[in-house]
């Protein structure tokens, strides 16, 4: 969670390999994941996005976005939801979250970062897309999981998902 270009700056910091950050280079682990122990070459592969979820990141999104090896920028959003005091769910419709999303995805665009966003399903996903989101997460394995087990569940017990709990918990 990034507020100021300064919390930027530092996190990119920590993604970067000397000389252009602080980041321990751990040859060993770079070598069990990478064909390179170059670390150039190491160095090249890494992403570095921030999260803003706040009212004071928001406000200071161009800051942010402006920072120097910054690759993207991730929203969370019920996270920001919270961050902008409103309940926290995915998919919000409320007129301050939708332009604090926007602005987001303005400032990443201006800047040529990627925009990323976690959606609730996949509607939602294509939905941001099509607004201009390069990375979107279509969900989350806490909700798939329970639903896909529902559904195999309601199946062995030769019924339909709604109201699996019932059948299979009494």
């Amino acid at each position: 969670m990034i507020n100021s270009g300064a919390e930027a700056a530092a996190a990119v910091a920590a993604c970067r390999y000397s000389p252009k950050g602080t980041r321990s280079f751990g040859p060993v682990r770079a070598s069990m994941v990478m064909e390179s122990r170059d670390i150039a070459v190491v160095g090249d592969s890494v992403l570095c996005f921030v999260m803003v979820e706040t009212r004071e990141g928001v406000e200071r999104i161009d800051e942010i976005a402006s920072t120097p090896g910054l690759d993207g920028i991730y929203v969370g959003p019920a996270d920001l939801a919270l961050g902008l005091g409103l309940p926290p769910n995915l998919d919000k419709e409320e007129p301050e979250h939708v332009a604090a999303v926007d602005r987001i995805l303005k400032a990443c665009q201006q800047v040529g970062l990627v925009p990323g966003i976690q959606c609730g399903c996949g509607r939602s996903a294509r939905k941001f897309s099509d607004r201009g989101f390069r990375l979107v997460t279509l969900t989350k394995d806490s909700s798939l999981l329970p639903a896909a087990v529902e559904k195999e569940v309601a199946s062995a017990l030769g019924g339909e998902a709604a109201g699996v709990k019932e059948k299979a918990y009494t």
